[in-house]
């Protein structure tokens, strides 16, 4: 019988979590537009349901590749503790809970994107984990859009600001994965998802990740000159930056290091998003 560890597993509360960090992110963006409370927790609720539905669908229908992964093979849905007709139906509450909190607070523009999200993330990225190696880049599209919803959720249209921040999600989620995907390499290949690592040199990957983190620089100064103010602009292009230098700093390190570096960076820069965005928030109301 699962316990309710395997249960709350199931759900992947990392990514729940992060997503809810872009998602918060995007709303203190645009409450210096507009502000709507019910709308902010009420996306919150579906956003984290929604995801939390599909990473459980994810799973199951990624079983047999976790199975022959050290770091999964332990999910409940790997072990079959947790039996498929249990988890999908665990999904189907979720998902519809997620969005009936959507259509009933939000608004017809972030219901939409929430079923693109969905959509894009159980089922075509899923999917194409077992068939090419920019699997990571089709993820994208799904994992930067729970951002955009936090700004939509208040706005309701999608404007140049709400653009940067999409992109931004967008041009941090690949390093933040490719550096994954080069120190956990073994492990992929032995479940047999391919990665770039398949197709290019180590060497090869590390540039293109350093290309995308200045494309990160880009938009976030980009950002900051059409839609930040002064408190927000300088943590959001200041993280940039000092992603940029310290992977520049610490590529004499082999592989395997570098890319942890660069993962954990990622982190600090996901955590310092809602704080720029509360600053610029604040900023806005006090100024």
């Amino acid at each position: 019988m699962a316990t309710a560890s395997e249960y709350y597993r199931l759900v992947k509360p990392g990514i729940v979590y992060g997503n809810s960090l872009h998602y918060i992110s995007g709303v203190l963006f645009a409450a210096s537009i507009a502000w709507n409370a019910v709308a902010a927790i009420g996306g919150l609720v579906g956003v984290m349901t929604i995801i939390a539905s599909a990473c459980i669908v994810n799973n199951y229908i990624d079983r047999d590749l976790d199975t022959r992964m050290k770091r999964t093979n332990k999910r409940a849905s790997a072990t079959r503790a947790i039996p498929v007709s249990v988890g999908i139906t665990m999904a189907a509450i979720l998902v519809l809970l997620g969005f009936a909190s959507l259509v009933l607070t939000t608004n017809v523009l972030t219901v939409w994107l929430g079923i693109i999200a969905y959509v894009g993330y159980t089922f075509i990225y899923t999917l194409s984990k077992r068939y090419t190696v920019h699997h990571t880049l089709i993820g994208t599209i799904p994992g930067a859009l729970p951002a955009l919803a936090g700004y939509t959720a208040l706005t309701n249209h999608i404007d140049l600001m709400g653009g940067l921040l999409f992109l931004l999600i967008a041009l941090w989620q690949l390093p933040h994965f490719y550096a994954i995907g080069i120190y956990r390499r073994k492990e992929y290949g032995a479940a047999g998802v391919p990665l770039l690592t398949d197709a290019y040199s180590l060497t090869a990957i590390r540039r293109y990740i350093l290309i995308l983190l200045i494309g990160y620089v880009a938009v976030a100064a980009l950002m900051s000159i059409f839609s930040l103010n002064i408190a927000g602009a300088l943590i959001v292009t200041g993280g940039a930056v000092w992603w940029v230098i310290m992977s520049m700093r610490t590529w004499h390190k082999d592989a395997d290091s570098w890319s942890r570096g660069v993962f954990f960076r990622s982190l600090a820069i996901t955590l310092s998003l809602p704080v720029a965005a509360a600053l610029n928030m604040l900023y806005e109301i006090f100024a």
